[in-house]
């Protein structure tokens, strides 16, 4: 599984946010990650999972891709891993 974050600078409204969620989910990154307990869970706005096999370079350049669309500078940082652990997040 690889987490990517992407901060848009200067976005001000969901709907900035709004076009990077579709955008990345395009490139195949959801927003919801399955508990172990089955509890769908939604990640904080900018956080994504993908859960295909990429290597983290390639996860990096989709999300670079899908940041670029929306015309905002902007930072991502993507990460692999296989455990994770939360609070306080919300249902999906």
């Amino acid at each position: 599984m690889i987490i990517a974050r992407v901060e848009l600078h200067g976005a001000r409204t969901r709907d900035d946010y709004a076009f990077l969620h579709n955008e990345m989910a395009r490139r195949g990154f959801v927003r919801c990650l399955s508990a172990n307990d089955g509890q769908s869970l939604h990640l904080p706005t900018g956080t994504y999972a993908l859960l295909t096999a990429v290597d983290v370079k390639q996860a990096l350049n989709s999300a670079a891709a899908a940041a670029d669309a929306t015309g905002y500078s902007w930072e991502a940082f993507v990460a692999d891993g296989t455990s994770w652990w939360s609070r306080n997040l919300s249902s999906c």
